[in-house]
């Protein structure tokens, strides 16, 4: 069965995704290091519907706020 566009796949927790035991060890010692790469915008594009609009701004703790359509009311969003 397809997936539609605004579903999401089950969750795997990160750990659980690598194979190879050194490259697990490494990671948990703090040798292995990610870096996440986010374009703003289709985040907000992905969480927008009918009642919420969702906007990126330039704020350390909490750049996506949700705003309610309906009464303006505001949510701000951090990402982890």
């Amino acid at each position: 069965m397809p997936v539609a566009a605004n579903q999401h796949s089950g969750y795997t927790p990160f750990l659980l995704t690598i194979r190879d035991r050194d490259q697990l060890l490494g990671f948990t010692e703090g040798r292995l290091f990610l870096m996440v790469l986010i374009v703003p915008e289709s985040i907000c594009q992905a969480m927008a519907d009918d009642e919420w609009m969702v906007r990126f701004r330039h704020h350390p703790a909490y750049p996506l706020q949700c705003v309610r359509r309906s009464t303006r009311l505001l949510k701000d969003l951090g990402i982890a």
